[in-house]
């Protein structure tokens, strides 16, 4: 090594120890952190010698409030006031105010009471026959919202009728299958074509359908199973029409009437004699949730609403109001219920002044579990007591009352009749 080599390698040596006399300090908390840090690291691989990944988040709970459908397209679409008289002039009763029950003076039918709560007459006829009260419904993302609410006061209407018959045998009330109303009143009733495109019907031809169509029970028709609601064969009967091989058998199931109501007072003379609505509108209750009833059970109006539903209820008092039942589920709504704690869930109240505005739109009607609207005189007793002591309810006098099976479901039979009825 040469002489010029051995100086360089002398000089670096002696400033690399002279850089260390100087930062000692530095360099010994470099070498004690560096020690810590091992040190913890191998406790930690002792006590976990095979990691594993960490556990996946819990899943989050599904919401009380099913998803609502689209406000854009609920399912009720107006027609022209031309086409819509047109159809209404075609059915049997055109007009309620026309018929026996809607020339009926109001101050006779409301002398007992200012109620007309025809979910409780409904709920009596359902227990004569040993069934529950109707379960709420939900049309899903599907807007069939007028197969939904005709259907609902098609039920109501049926079971209402059941608890003011004079006699005979009382039989068990069927569940509807509203895609038959929907596709009727959609397709059916418009020569086999599909008016517009997307969802949606209008509350006269849902009353044509009705009229004429017939609707079905919940049940198995060859190889139609219809024993539940479907979202999917609601959407495609939507498109394509009611199956050939039903119409026949619903057809025979056209015992329900159905009439235009245009005011306030024709609804409540609607109501008051056992009759259920289906109403129709743009009049909305709120465009976004939480909806809660207020402390009588009623929800404001606000915001549009393309919609249909239906109305089985009213009361008077300092207070009057019309019961709405939606088709979103029963819990889509909460709070108080108001007057009376058994209105269905997903039910509400609705002012007078709304449902005014709601029926001068000119496509709500009223449905009768009879042929025609005959006029009624329903007892105090028939509102306001229990809907499960069937006997007293009816206001007859019972000598004797047998159950038998028959056909599969029981039927209560009834004799020694005693009250005041108008009806079939």
């Amino acid at each position: 090594m040469s002489d010029k080599i051995r100086l360089a390698w002398g000089v670096a040596f002696a400033w690399l120890k002279l850089f260390v006399a100087w930062n000692w300090k530095k360099y010994a908390s470099y070498l004690v952190l560096l020690a810590t840090t091992y040190l913890i690291w191998g406790i930690g691989a002792c006590n976990n010698p095979d990691p594993s990944p960490p556990p996946p988040l819990p899943t989050p709970p599904e919401p009380d409030i099913p998803p609502l459908p689209d406000f854009d397209d609920l399912g009720w679409r107006p027609i022209s006031p031309e086409e819509r008289e047109k159809i209404i002039s075609s059915l049997p009763y055109p007009q309620f105010c026309d018929t026996p029950a809607g020339r009926a003076e109001m101050e006779d039918i409301f002398s007992d009471t200012a109620d007309a709560l025809v979910f409780r007459l409904a709920n009596r006829g359902r227990s004569m026959t040993g069934q529950r009260p109707y379960a709420s419904r939900n049309q899903g993302q599907v807007g069939s919202c007028v197969g939904f609410a005709a259907a609902a006061a098609c039920e109501y209407a049926m079971a209402a009728t059941n608890a003011l018959r004079k006699g005979g045998p009382i039989q068990e009330l069927p569940d509807l299958v509203q895609e038959v109303i929907y596709a009727g009143s959609r397709v059916e009733v418009n020569g086999g074509r599909v008016p517009f495109s997307g969802d949606g019907s209008t509350g006269a031809w849902a009353a044509k359908w009705l009229s004429t169509g017939g609707n079905l029970a919940r049940g198995v028709y060859g190889t139609h199973d219809l024993t539940a609601y479907s979202e999917s064969r609601c959407r495609q009967w939507g498109d394509r029409g009611v199956p050939d091989e039903l119409e026949p058998i619903a057809a025979r199931q056209t015992v329900i009437s159905v009439t235009l109501v245009r005011t306030t007072d024709e609804a409540k003379k609607a109501l008051a004699q056992g009759y259920a609505l289906f109403i129709c509108s743009n009049v909305g209750f709120g465009q976004r949730g939480p909806y809660v009833r207020d402390r009588d059970g009623f929800l404001t109006a606000s915001g549009t609403w393309a919609h249909c539903m239906a109305v089985i209820g009213y009361q008077g008092g300092s207070r009057p109001g019309y019961l709405i039942l939606n088709s979103w589920g029963p819990r889509w709504v909460s709070g108080p219920s108001g007057r009376f704690s058994d209105i269905p869930d997903g039910s509400f109240w609705c002012d007078e002044t709304t449902m005014g505005r709601i029926l001068s739109q000119g496509d709500s009607y009223a449905v009768s579990g009879v042929r025609g609207f005959p006029r009624r005189k329903i007892a105090i007793d028939d509102w306001i007591a229990d809907a499960g002591k069937p006997v007293a309810d009816m206001n007859l006098t019972i000598s004797g009352m047998v159950k038998v099976q028959e056909k599969g479901w029981p039927i209560v039979i009834h004799s020694e009749l005693k009250g005041r009825r108008e009806d079939e």
